[in-house]
């Protein structure tokens, strides 16, 4: 049950980024810096904070599947990427206590190594031309704030939703 609620509030996500933050973002208004929205991923990040390892790379492969058939120039980056990332932050998330302030240096961890990734994909594969310290200061990093920004209601929204449902679980022998 509560795996088809992340399903459907990762899916909503999807669909605002690709929709309505489009408008709201400083390209849509000719600024130089460009902002990549990535609620999904940040979802997935925070996701891969509570759930075991193979559900998080399934959401994180399944969700990056969907973006490079939607957005994508070529299929498999952001899948790949994307199941990287959340197999990352499942490991580094499991080395410390579940702080409020560590998930947040994980996501922000996650965040640029998931932007680092794509770029680095889209450099190989010759879909960008841009240098890499020019992309890092005009996309990446601006990214990765507004993800973050973006990215702590999400964290409190889908931790406040797992918590409440723990709770409410009997668990016998420890499971």
């Amino acid at each position: 049950m509560m795996k088809r609620f992340f399903a459907g509030f990762l899916f909503f996500l999807f669909v605002m980024e690709g929709s309505v933050f489009q408008l709201l973002l400083p390209q849509a208004w000719g600024s130089s810096f460009v902002i990549i929205p990535q609620l999904v991923v940040s979802g997935i990040v925070v996701l891969s904070l509570y759930l075991k390892e193979q559900q998080a790379v399934l959401f994180g492969v399944g969700f990056g599947f969907l973006h490079d058939i939607v957005y994508g120039p070529a299929l498999g980056i952001f899948a790949f990427s994307t199941g990287l990332t959340a197999w990352g932050t499942v490991h580094i998330s499991r080395l410390f206590p579940p702080y409020p302030w560590i998930a947040g240096l994980i996501a922000i961890l996650a965040q640029l190594s998931h932007l680092l990734l794509i770029y680095g994909w889209y450099r190989l594969f010759d879909f960008t031309q841009m240098p890499f310290f020019p992309s890092l200061f005009a996309h990446i990093l601006p990214s990765v704030f507004f993800n973050i920004v973006w990215g702590f209601p999400i964290y409190q929204f889908m931790s406040w939703i797992y918590n409440k449902n723990k709770r409410n679980t009997i668990q016998l022998f420890g499971s």
